[in-house]
């Protein structure tokens, strides 16, 4: 397994202007943006920590990113705080520089590497996007997308499978050739065949109606794109089949998140209300062999006594390893 051109050009694709985050006239990209790119070409992707050094009052931390076997280091800071007593750690150092040594990392391949040449007039959303639409126009006209709808249509796609193979919103967002486009999805869709499962049924009918889905289940997404994706992944691991009512479509994707492929925001949430921060958590996925709403949650570094503290207060937790817990929520919001 190697990265290929398509894997390229996905990862060095323009994020959204939410995706960004702007901190003292400085642009930075969210780390779940970046993390989810990562999945979407490699969703076996691995971060090691390789050393933890204190420089004065700097944390610095040196990170190895694997991503189709291919691995590069980087090396993120992060300024130590104390509290009033000079002797106790305020923050979490390591934390925040693991995640910059991620985000340095992951620039080496490419994802979000647009931000070298941002201009100094760009420090909030609306200016980005509109530096962002400022792109050259795309390099196929409107007849060679009518020609490339049609043609995936015959072969059983849909317009949302086609959304979700180039990454876009709109057709008319993507930025390379026919050609280009066509390698990408075809790409996409070898991913669906190693899988065992197209992305859609062959006659394109099931059981549930996505729409009645969608409008059940929206405030799990921030987008109708990512729900489309969830679908997506979800019907290639077998999760839902063109049989499932929409009940049960709905009760799978609250289990899953729609970018990751892991569990859904809220259980971020309850981890950031019992205070783990998201910025060392690799990654979160369902344990179903533990029961519903049972979920390993693995780290960058290792657990903690602090963190497994604050875990066993509260969730139910079933393990707990040298860097993961698998727990179960108290309460789930729905």
């Amino acid at each position: 397994m190697s990265l290929t051109h398509e894997d390229v050009i996905t990862l060095k694709a323009h994020f959204t202007p939410e995706q960004h985050e702007f901190i003292r006239g400085m642009t930075y990209i969210r780390e779940a943006a970046v993390t989810d790119r990562l999945e979407e070409v490699d969703p076996a992707w691995s971060l090691d920590i390789q050393r933890i050094d204190t420089r004065g009052e700097q944390c610095v931390v040196t990170v190895r990113l694997t991503v189709k076997g291919v691995a590069r280091d980087g090396v993120g800071m992060s300024k130590v705080s104390y509290t009033r007593d000079g002797e106790t750690e305020a923050n979490e150092p390591e934390k925040a520089a693991a995640t910059d040594a991620l985000k340095r990392a992951a620039r080496l391949f490419g994802v979000g590497r647009y931000l070298l040449t941002l201009p100094k007039s760009v420090s909030d959303e609306r200016s980005l996007a509109r530096w962002l639409n400022a792109d050259p126009a795309p390099v196929w006209s409107d007849n060679d997308i009518k020609a490339f709808v049609a043609a995936r249509r015959k072969e059983g796609l849909s317009d949302s499978d086609l959304l979700a193979a180039l990454n876009v919103e709109g057709l008319r967002q993507w930025r390379g050739t026919r050609e280009q486009a066509d390698r990408v999805v075809d790409a996409w869709i070898a991913r669906q065949i190693d899988n065992d499962r197209p992305a859609t049924p062959k006659n394109g009918k099931t059981a549930y109606g996505k729409d009645a889905v969608y409008a059940a289940a929206k405030d799990e997404f921030n987008a109708r794109k990512h729900f489309d994706n969830a679908l997506a992944k979800l019907a290639a691991s077998g999760a839902i089949t063109a049989e499932m009512t929409n009940e049960q479509v709905v009760a799978a994707l609250r289990q899953r998140d729609a970018t990751a492929g892991t569990v859904a925001p809220w259980l971020y949430a309850q981890l950031e209300e019992a205070g783990v921060g998201r910025a060392l958590i690799k990654e979160i996925a369902p344990e179903p062999q533990h029961g519903e709403y049972a979920y390993r949650v693995t780290f960058m570094l290792d657990v903690r006594p602090q963190d497994k503290a604050k875990v066993e207060d509260a969730f139910s937790v079933i393990e707990v390893g040298e860097y993961h817990f698998i727990l179960k929520p108290r309460e789930v919001p729905f």
